[in-house]
């Protein structure tokens, strides 16, 4: 992201090719980066001068627009195994307090469950709504805060948290897929 606006305000082409690499690199050890253009694309509307930019960001376009056709050329080749999980609609409802629960995780790492797998429990959930509704408050509230900047890591944080929300595996509690990585 660093490298993003850094091209923007030194104009230098390293910038630029760091950014490509580091992109790439990205989508094609996580798919979720896929999303990353979108999220540059939004940075670049609401805090950059887009009319005077426009062709510098063309460059950027083109460059992700190559980028995740090398991830869909790599991804339509892959062989993939069975899959055991549930996608769509219903696996986003099934897990709408993800959402909240990741709140919590980030604000309070200490006090909730460090596990990296949801835990669908109670705590976490009431814990998040109320980190919600206190951040809500504050964001009407204040006036200290740049809140175009609270919205944007808001929208980070959901352009990230929703598309996971959308796939729930089938007998997660039966898989032992991760091991809790703390001293």
């Amino acid at each position: 992201f660093l490298t993003f606006i850094m091209y923007f305000e030194k104009k230098k082409i390293i910038y630029f090719a760091f950014h490509v690499f580091g992109v790439l690199f990205a989508v094609l050890s996580k798919e979720t980066a896929l999303l990353l253009p979108i999220l540059f694309a939004l940075y670049f509307v609401m805090f950059m001068n887009f009319k005077e930019q426009k062709i510098e960001f063309l460059k950027f376009l083109i460059a992700w627009i190559v980028i995740d056709g090398i991830w869909f050329l790599l991804r339509s080749n892959a062989t993939l195994g069975t899959q055991f999980n549930e996608t769509g609609i219903n696996a986003l409802l099934y897990n709408w307090t993800v959402l909240f629960e990741f709140l919590t995780k980030f604000i309070t790492p200490s006090l909730s469950s460090m596990s990296v797998l949801p835990t669908y429990d109670y705590y976490n959930l009431i814990f998040g709504i109320i980190i919600l509704t206190i951040g809500t408050i504050q964001f009407f509230i204040s006036k200290d805060i740049n809140k175009k900047l609270v919205l944007f890591g808001f929208i980070w944080f959901l352009l990230f948290t929703i598309p996971g929300m959308l796939v729930r595996r089938l007998n997660a509690e039966n898989w032992n897929d991760y091991l809790d990585c703390r001293a």
